[in-house]
């Protein structure tokens, strides 16, 4: 799916998205899958950790697993929208995105194969609504001690 943002009101898209999470949340509900993203805290909670700067990389959306903090309640595990609370900031950078105005690009940190993010969810969930596969994103690797 490639929805073209031009020929999309903001508004509109985001009730698609939203819509979207609501489908996830309850396919999800009825099949015993988890949908929320995974926490981060939980993982550096329980383990001591090195970090090193990775820099600058393309991130498929698909190996961004989680997030830091309470973003949990408001994206589901593919990003879309769980709540109509993060709507003015979600339409927000979809009005960025339609005009072509240059947006930061979001921070991530690697644990194994896995991203979680620092910042940048309503991005993420904008491109990913997109149909875009990747973001491109500032990349920090936590190392877990064994």
């Amino acid at each position: 799916m490639n929805i073209q943002m031009n020929r999309q009101n903001p508004i509109t898209l985001f009730n698609f998205a939203r819509q979207r999470g609501q489908f996830h949340r309850l396919k999800n509900l009825f099949s015993k899958h988890a949908h929320t993203l995974l926490d981060l805290e939980d993982i550096t909670d329980r383990a001591a950790y090195s970090q090193r700067y990775d820099g600058l990389k393309s991130v498929s959306i698909d190996s961004i697993r989680g997030t830091r903090g309470n973003r949990v309640i408001d994206f589901d595990r593919h990003f879309y929208p769980l709540t109509d609370r993060i709507r003015d900031r979600w339409v927000s950078i979809a009005i960025a995105r339609a005009k072509e105005i240059p947006l930061a690009v979001v921070r991530l940190i690697r644990v194994d194969e896995s991203y979680y993010v620092i910042d940048g969810h309503h991005r993420i969930s904008v491109a990913r609504t997109l149909g875009e596969v990747a973001v491109d994103a500032e990349v920090t690797v936590l190392e877990m001690s064994k």
